[in-house]
């Protein structure tokens, strides 16, 4: 074999690893966009956190078009519901570092200093936010109040209410 058909050799595959480098690193760009967009259309979409085991929904309200608030009734201690969205947390964010905070931090609140008629409240943030983009979902949990209509009565029991945000 002569010297100058080695060169040509060397020279032709030195250019078909390069074409197959640039055509892999084409396709890896590829995919990074076509992920992005995936991921940028998850978010356009309330972050739902499953409810307990025995969670009735029990309202709904549109706040804004990319914005809801969501009720539940549940036939369990406030305590074993907050147990289970730290869990659900915990989950979430692979580890125990997140905790659902107690508004008081300790006993009971007056009405006006929270909004409602409820004594204490917990805030459980689950956050689903990404590059530009937000979708989140607040779990506030606190304990059922007696009313006089059975529709809104909910003595006895916690009430969960998400409040969820996404990117529309």
């Amino acid at each position: 074999m002569t010297r100058q058909s080695r060169e040509q050799r060397r020279s032709s595959s030195i250019v078909r690893y390069s074409l197959i480098a640039g055509i892999i690193g084409i396709l890896i760009i590829g995919a990074g966009v076509v992920s992005f967009f995936v991921d940028q259309a998850s978010r356009q979409t309330p972050f739902d956190v499953q409810a307990p085991p025995g969670a009735v929904q029990w309202g709904e309200s549109d706040v804004l078009s990319n914005s809801r608030n969501v009720y539940y009734r549940i036939p369990d201690s406030v305590e074993n519901v907050v147990n289970y969205f730290q869990q659900k947390m915990n989950e979430h964010y692979g580890d125990a570092v997140e905790r659902c905070i107690r508004i008081p931090a300790v006993g009971e609140a007056p009405p006006a200093a929270i909004g409602q008629s409820v004594p204490f409240q917990f805030n459980c943030m689950f956050d689903h936010s990404g590059f530009r983009s937000t979708q989140y979902t607040l779990v506030v949990i606190y304990p059922g109040q007696a009313n006089e209509n059975p529709e809104m009565d909910a003595e006895g029991l916690t009430v969960v209410r998400y409040e969820q945000l996404w990117q529309s």
